[in-house]
Parts: C-alpha cells; sequence; structure tokens
C-alpha cells in the first residue's frame, strides 16, 4: 500500500523505486555506494541517512544530491529553494545575470563600511573621506 493520497511516499519507497528502476538490489546498490547492504535495508525501513551516505546513494543511482536529501527528509522543498548554493561558475551564467552580478558587486564594494553614514561619505567627513578610512597618526616622543 503507497502512501496516502497527498501524502509524500517514504524515503524507503522512494529508495526501492529507484531499486527497481535501475533493476538493482539492495548487494547492488551497497557495492555502488560503498555501504553495507543491511543500512539500505534500515534506510528503507525507515532509519534516518546521513548527508554523507545520501551522496553516496545519489551518486550510485545517478541522481540530484538535492532529490535524494528531499526524499529523506534531511531538507523540505522549501527549505531548498530558500538556500544560498554559493558561488556560480561565471561562464554558467547569462548575461544579464553577469551584468546583474557585477553590479550588485559593484555596489557592495562602493558602499561605506558599517558605522559610516552616507552623508559623512558625501560630505567628505573626518571619519571617511575617499573610500578608506582616514587614519591620525600620533607621534610618540
Amino acid at each position: 500500500m503507497g502512501p496516502a493520497r497527498g501524502e509524500k511516499p517514504t524515503f524507503g519507497a522512494y529508495l526501492q523505486a529507484l531499486l527497481d528502476k535501475a533493476g538493482w538490489t539492495q548487494a547492488d546498490l551497497g557495492r555502488a555506494a560503498d555501504v553495507h547492504p543491511t543500512l539500505i535495508g534500515r534506510w528503507k525501513q525507515g532509519a534516518e541517512i546521513s548527508v554523507a551516505n545520501a551522496r553516496a546513494v545519489a551518486n550510485a543511482l545517478n541522481r540530484p544530491l538535492l532529490e535524494v536529501l528531499i526524499a529523506a527528509g534531511i531538507l523540505t522543498e522549501d527549505e531548498s529553494k530558500a538556500r544560498d548554493w554559493g558561488p556560480v561558475e561565471a561562464v554558467k551564467l547569462t548575461d544579464d545575470q553577469l551584468v546583474a552580478e557585477l553590479r550588485r558587486r559593484l555596489e557592495a564594494a562602493a558602499a561605506p563600511p558599517a558605522g559610516i553614514t552616507a552623508d559623512e561619505v558625501e560630505a567628505g567627513g573626518e571619519r571617511y573621506v575617499t573610500g578608506k578610512p582616514k587614519r591620525s597618526a600620533k607621534l610618540v616622543k
């Protein structure tokens, strides 16, 4: 019996479906992912899987890691969308995305350090003049 209507399938059901699709046994996955087949059986029964083992399973079954993490309940779909996954290779960006990223970085670089107001920057105030903090030197005798 599968999950009730509207319910997400368990990780065990997800894993079994991937094994069935690949025509693999738990032993086959165990060899490919370098984990003991009994551990795979425990996951199918509801035991938690670690991120490292989820990565090994994803690689072995040629599935996206994010998909496996969501299926295992390590991440929710909302969490997966809310994350900043870090830097992206520039060659993978469209021209518009690249221009937007350059604009964001230039604007961030032009911003004064924390604690300095825009008025002080524009007025060339005591604390901040040309984008660098003013240094005062005291002579010690």
